[in-house]
């Protein structure tokens, strides 16, 4: 119960998001304080809006004090660990991504503007505004310290707008004009991106799309223990090489501020190699830099352009972006780094939110290049939240859980270049190492084209990552339920559990195999995830070659997508993914009719187009080899008669 109610005016009060001016309240008053009920706004004309029923503000208020002004104090907000989307008040479940007890609170301190008009940006543009204020106007003697530390003038590019995100432009400019300054000599051009060499160096420049674009920000996660550092390493070892290839250095728009040669210490391991201008900054928040160099030199790298630095304050990490000039700068990883004006611990919500905004503003401004190794939580998605994948340029993935001794380095996303390339590698004891053949790879333990052939249950397809076919094997295992009272099991690994229960339902109606009773089994060789609905046809092929008993020919291939109805779809790039599988020894090929693919357009492979599951059964699966699921078990029944004492 409240003692009092009073009419207040609001500009004699400060409360979190009032934001009410020459306006009335009515307020109550209690024991312990005043609490807004219901406002009634009244004009300086003295016109009036009533906004009886509404409750804008319930909370505690405060008078105003020091003069008249304003309390400086911080506020609550409560983030959601999924998404990052704030909101003023806890709620049960986020209302942008949906999911449940995931918004956490956390106290925003408020800035110290004193009078003075600020920019907006959050703590990442404080803290690159901080940065250019201590540096921007200091001019200091390039020189070294002896040890291996460079002092010289900052460099974070022309500042015109200190809140934009990049320099604007005189005014609009035509796409033919820009693009034929491009094209000009001495200009940014098609060879602007800084090169990888080497054989690995190809494998991760098709995954960038063509190297590494200067002022780009990629962020690379991976599971713990895949080799996110180690490929980081050799990544550097490529860049360094692909310079001194190059001999010259590359550069966005506009041109940085030329650079003057050090005088450096007699010392070798603080010298860099004359003639060469790269120069990467490796900041490691998990690592000393004793650890690393010891992982350089167990794989073998011999990095003269490389600058090592331990910091966890990002604030630290940018001066030396400042004063250094790197063209590219390594965090490792953004999970560890923070921000002091964000009241949070590192690797929370709001740390690496505002700490990957500040790297990608400062990486704006200089045109130099971050690359940011980023953890994972346990359901595979990078952690933090998902506005982190909004604010870089490209996002990596390297994959290696249950891949055996291979990786895959995939693109998710890429502003420059296409998202559907992959990379893939192999773990040795110098590191990782390209396939460059991974075809060969996936089929190393399959019987080879023209060998016996082995029991039903196996089938080889074509899957196409992005430019590149792979072939690969399904494997299928179908047993009779021993207890079909609980129902029949189905488990998978490499197809989708989903996509699984699809397909067997489609064999059931469409080609009538009694599979209800039947325990099935899935596995794809090489642990990959078959998400191209074009390898359908190869799953339902090695399904019903186990339940049959049957093998199909060592040197088929099966290609097509499979729908609801029984009938095989029209699949992308299928002559590519044929002249991938005759490279390898196959002669014949079962695929969609519709692709109107010529029988005779692979030379030395004859192709089968099938418009139907039960026409392709027909001719991977004679009837007459075929055995019925009753006939099998009486086979598997007599050959354990037959070993018993």
């Amino acid at each position: 119960m409240f003692n009092l109610c009073m009419l207040r005016r609001t500009s004699d009060y400060w409360s979190k998001g009032l934001g009410l001016s020459n306006t009335y309240a009515i307020v109550s008053s209690s024991g312990k304080g005043e609490q807004a009920l219901y406002f009634t706004v009244i004009t300086k004309k003295n016109k009036s809006k009533n906004l009886a029923g509404r409750r804008i503000y319930s909370g505690s208020l405060e008078r105003k004090n020091n003069g008249g002004k304003a309390a400086n104090k911080g506020r609550i907000v409560y983030t959601c660990d999924e998404c990052g989307e704030d909101f003023p008040n806890w709620l049960g479940q986020c209302r942008n991504c949906e999911s449940w007890n995931t918004l956490k609170a956390f106290k925003v301190p408020a800035l110290e503007t004193s009078g003075r008009k600020t920019n907006g940006g959050g703590a990442a543009n404080r803290a690159v505004q901080n940065t250019l204020s201590k540096f921007g106007s200091t001019s200091l003697s390039r020189k070294s310290d002896g040890g291996g530390s460079i002092l010289q003038e900052p460099n974070f590019g022309i500042l015109k707008d200190r809140g934009a995100w990049i320099d604007s432009t005189s005014g609009p400019e035509l796409l033919s004009v820009v693009q034929g300054k491009r094209a000009q000599p001495g200009s940014v051009g098609q060879d602007w991106r800084l090169p990888l060499a080497g054989d690995l160096g190809m494998q991760v420049s098709l995954v960038l799309g063509g190297g590494l674009v200067p002022g780009s920000v990629v962020l690379l996660g991976g599971d713990p223990g895949v080799g996110k550092s180690t490929l980081v390493l050799q990544m550097l070892e490529a860049l360094e090489a692909g310079a001194e290839h190059q001999n010259r250095r590359s550069s966005p728009l506009p041109q940085p501020q030329p650079q003057v040669e050090y005088d450096y210490d007699n010392d070798d391991n603080n010298k860099e190699e004359e003639g060469s201008s790269l120069r990467v900054l490796y900041v490691s928040g998990e690592e000393s830099t004793e650890q690393i160099a010891d992982r350089a030199d167990r794989l073998g790298l011999h990095l003269h352009h490389l600058y090592l630095y331990s910091a966890t304050n990002t604030l630290d990490i940018l001066a030396q972006m400042a004063l250094l000039t790197p063209d590219l700068v390594v965090v490792d990883s953004i999970q560890t780094v923070y921000l002091e004006d964000v009241s949070s611990t590192a690797g929370s919500v709001s740390q690496v939110r505002e700490c990957a905004a500040a790297f990608s503003k400062a990486a704006k401004r200089a045109g130099t290049s971050v690359l940011l190794v980023g953890h994972v939580t346990k359901t595979g998605d990078l952690a933090g939240p998902r506005v982190l994948e909004h604010i870089v340029d490209v996002v990596l993935f390297l994959e290696g859980e249950g891949l055996g001794g291979h990786r895959l380095l995939r693109g998710v996303k890429n502003r420059y270049g296409a998202t559907s390339e992959v990379a893939v590698l192999t773990m040795g004891h110098s590191g990782l190492a390209p396939v460059l053949n991974p075809s060969a790879l996936f089929l190393s333990d399959r019987i080879q084209p023209g060998g016996k052939a082995a029991c039903g249950g196996a089938a080889v397809t074509a899957l196409m990552e992005g430019s590149r076919a792979f072939l690969l094997e399904v494997q299928a295992l179908c047993t009779k339920s021993s207890d079909p009272r609980s129902g029949a099991r189905r488990n998978s690994n490499g197809v989708p559990f989903n996509r699984l229960v699809l397909l067997l339902a489609v064999l059931g109606k469409q080609a009538k195999l009694k599979l209800h009773s039947q325990d099935v089994f899935v596995n794809v060789t090489s642990g990959i995830t078959l998400s191209d609905p074009s390898t359908d046809l190869a799953v339902v092929m090695a399904v019903a070659s186990s339940f049959y008993n049957v093998s199909p020919p060592v040197d088929m291939i099966f290609i097509g997508e499979v729908g609801l109805g029984g009938e095989i779809r029209a699949v992308p790039h299928l002559e590519r993914r044929l002249k991938e599988a005759s490279r390898f020894g196959f002669r014949c090929a079962v695929v969609p009719k519709s692709n109107k693919l010529a029988t005779n357009s692979i030379e030395g492979m004859r192709i089968s187009p099938c418009d139907s599951v039960e026409q392709a059964l027909k001719i991977a699966l004679p009837e007459k080899k075929r055995l019925k699921s009753d006939e099998t078990e009486e086979v598997v029944d007599h050959e354990r008669e037959s070993i018993k004492p």
